[in-house]
């Protein structure tokens, strides 16, 4: 690990991280995203996530010599800044002291449905489908919902909300670096995809009429659930070309759910034996 300190704000490396972090294209056109504080930092490195750069606070430097033991024989470029440059590039209003820039998981993410995508785990193939989740937290707490409850295959509308939105990345609490993603450019294709070519029923969460109650449905070892929007639930689109529809029973004087507590219920019941 090669550490270089940086005094001024006119220095090229703090610049850039700068403008990486205040601009999504160009985090996008670099293919990086930053992760921010100690718990995510140490994650990204058990899940052997490529680290390019890391950056610390001079007291965070001082006082945590155990973490960056962990770092030393590495070929990352590490920088020390003052607390207020740190500041700069951070995303938090307390920061930590600890930010490191990562290249994007190209390995975690699929550009088409494959066998591999469906490989079978010991909870059989259970697939999690989002659909125009706007809110990076709720996205971010889903995700770590779903690894924590051992699904690890997940597939996103495009209008997902960017799943290395700082946001998501802390909410998800490094489940993002194990899960398997795949982005779909046409969700209503993809679900009948899932249905005709690798006989995956899919079940449409909606609070329709003929939705039928969670409670009463035992699901098979191959299926996949839909959640929608935060305020508008699932396209007619999506709705229409699922195999069923399911609803969780709710008390008569509420409302609704979060989705993030909905999609908790949904996944329990999807991997819970019968």
């Amino acid at each position: 690990m090669k550490i270089t300190k940086i005094v001024s704000k006119e220095n090229p490396v703090f610049k850039n991280t700068l403008k990486l972090k205040n601009s999504k294209k160009a985090r996008d056109s670099n293919r990086v995203f930053l992760i921010e504080g100690l718990r995510l930092c140490e994650e990204a490195i058990k899940s052997e996530v490529k680290i390019n750069s890391a950056f610390f606070t001079e007291f965070w430097y001082e006082k945590n010599t155990d973490f960056l033991s962990k770092l030393l024989k590495s070929e990352i470029d590490a920088y020390i800044l003052s607390e207020s440059l740190f500041k700069k590039i951070s995303e938090t209003v307390n920061p930590q002291g600890v930010i490191f820039l990562c290249s994007k998981l190209s390995k975690n993410f699929f550009s088409e449905l494959n066998n591999l995508f469906f490989k079978e785990s010991n909870l059989g193939v259970k697939i999690l489908i989002l659909e125009n989740i706007k809110d990076p937290s709720n996205l971010g707490t889903i995700l770590r919902t779903a690894e924590t409850l051992g699904i690890n295959r997940v597939i996103l509308s495009e209008n997902c909300c960017d799943i290395y939105n700082p946001k998501v990345l802390r909410g998800s609490m490094g489940s993002i670096f194990r899960l398997y993603f795949f982005i779909s450019k046409n969700l209503p294709k993809t679900i009948i995809d899932l249905k005709e070519i690798f006989k995956i029923p899919v079940y449409a969460t909606t609070l329709c009429e003929n939705s039928i109650p969670i409670t009463k449905i035992k699901f098979p070892k191959k299926c996949a659930a839909v959640i929608g929007n935060e305020g508008n639930g699932l396209t007619k689109e999506t709705t229409d070309v699922c195999s069923f529809k399911i609803k969780i029973p709710i008390s008569k004087n509420a409302n609704s759910l979060n989705v993030s507590s909905a999609t908790s219920i949904i996944i329990w019941e999807l991997i819970r034996e019968r």
